[in-house]
């Protein structure tokens, strides 16, 4: 079983979620868009226009918290990139060795 840090799982849920949420609100678009029709043709159902609203909104609100938490791990994925320490390399001058290769620069 693979075990995500903290980062990797934050990302992860939040792509689900970045996923799921359009798709359950284009559920509830689905079962409210009919029923928006049925009230202008004097059918008083408003059951299905209501739960479908309700399926929407929740679709809409997991979007935006999927994308908030992807934003928040890609954040937290690069403070802990740029916390890593960084090796030096030394620097040869020109004055150095010419090169063995044979070829100028």
């Amino acid at each position: 079983m693979m075990r995500f840090e903290r980062s990797a799982g934050i990302f992860k849920a939040g792509v689900l979620m970045a996923i799921g949420g359009p798709v359950l609100g284009a559920l509830g678009a689905v079962i409210a868009v009919p029923n928006i029709a049925a009230l202008y043709t004097g059918n008083v159902n408003r059951g299905g226009l209501v739960i479908g609203a309700i399926i929407a909104a929740v679709g809409l609100l997991l979007a935006v918290a999927g994308y908030i938490m992807i934003l928040v791990a890609v954040h937290r994925a690069l403070v802990k990139i740029d916390a890593l320490p960084v090796r030096q390399q030394q620097r040869t001058g020109q004055g150095s060795a010419p090169s063995t290769s044979g070829y100028t620069y």
